[in-house]
């Protein structure tokens, strides 16, 4: 298990076509799932690798899960980072396992309400890493909804279509062959265009 872990994290130090590129402002990576059980640390190797000169976010670091309203969820604010500086320029990649439905590991309420805690109020895009979330409109219109009722703001959300895979070094929205497919993007209540990417008007499904 340690070498196959090892081939996760020298993964990781390769760079992605495109999937770091952003010229606007930061990225912010968001470890929104426990990532348990054998696959799930190798991806957690994975990520943690390839973001290591941006300072990620692991919500579940202590090994505690969210629950919303309880001593543990205070905790992990406690223990969270700094949003009040991000500005509609940058962009936040969560990670998370899930399908259509959602996240498994916390809801979008206790989610935004984390974000909104440590101070986020706008940001330009958020990216859901999440599986199959952006298989129909739903997953992204409740997340639209919770997110402004919480108090962020946003320019655009984008979530994929189908799974997310993770085989060294490469990581892959599964059987969408064309990039204007593999994620689902719904505008926010920003009025901002990323020129280049897939958050512009043209690009909305």
């Amino acid at each position: 298990m340690k070498a196959i872990s090892q081939v996760y994290e020298i993964a990781g130090r390769i760079p992605l076509f495109k999937s770091k590129l952003w010229p606007f402002g930061r990225i912010l990576p968001v470890f929104a799932s426990a990532f348990q059980g054998r696959k799930g640390q190798y991806e957690l190797a994975y990520l943690k690798s390839y973001y290591r000169r941006e300072n990620y976010d692991y919500i579940h670091e202590n090994g505690f899960q969210l629950y919303f309203g309880d001593q543990e969820s205070e905790y992990l604010l406690a223990k969270g980072i700094d949003y009040s500086l991000v500005d509609e320029n940058d962009r936040m990649d969560v990670f998370a396992h899930g399908d259509e439905e959602g996240m498994f590991s916390l809801t979008l309420d206790e989610l935004a309400q984390y974000l909104r805690e440590r101070g986020l109020s706008r940001i330009g895009v958020i990216k859901f890493n999440v599986c199959r979330s952006g298989f129909d409109k739903d997953f992204l219109l409740h997340a639209r909804c919770t997110f402004q009722q919480a108090g962020i703001s946003f320019a655009w959300m984008a979530a994929p279509r189908d799974n997310i895979n993770y085989n060294p070094p490469f990581k892959y929205v599964s059987n969408h062959l064309f990039d204007e497919d593999r994620y689902r993007v719904l505008q926010g209540n920003i009025n901002k265009i990323f020129p280049g990417t897939r958050y512009t008007h043209l690009r909305i499904n």
